[in-house]
């Protein structure tokens, strides 16, 4: 499998700060977005991988990509990772996310 990973990403500080708190290196963040499947909801793509896809990675790596997700927004000067979590139902609780993100007024009193 080719782990190209030459893609070009921007890291938020709550990235940074949740991979860090959560064992996830950028490198192991860049093969998510380079090699997995993605979902687009909300505006964000959740990056995710298969168990048909963790096969081609070495146990080590599978250890780490197993129920990770990577969200990525695009901006005007590319795509940069919001933040990162592990959910063994992530496939499913991204499905049932609403297409839109819900936009709140505040009601005056």
């Amino acid at each position: 499998m080719n782990l190209d990973l030459g893609l070009m990403l921007e890291f938020s500080h709550h990235a940074t700060q949740r991979a860090s708190q959560r064992g996830v290196t950028r490198n192991i963040m860049r093969i998510m977005v380079n090699q997995g499947e993605v979902i687009r909801k909300q505006g964000i793509k959740y990056y995710f991988m298969t168990h048909n896809t963790l096969r081609y990675f070495d146990l080590k790596t599978q250890d780490k990509l197993r129920n990770l997700v990577v969200l990525v927004k695009r901006k005007e000067r590319g795509d940069i990772v919001i933040t990162c979590y592990k959910d063994e139902r992530a496939i499913k609780n991204i499905k049932h996310k609403q297409k839109r993100l819900a936009r709140y007024t505040r009601w005056s009193a």
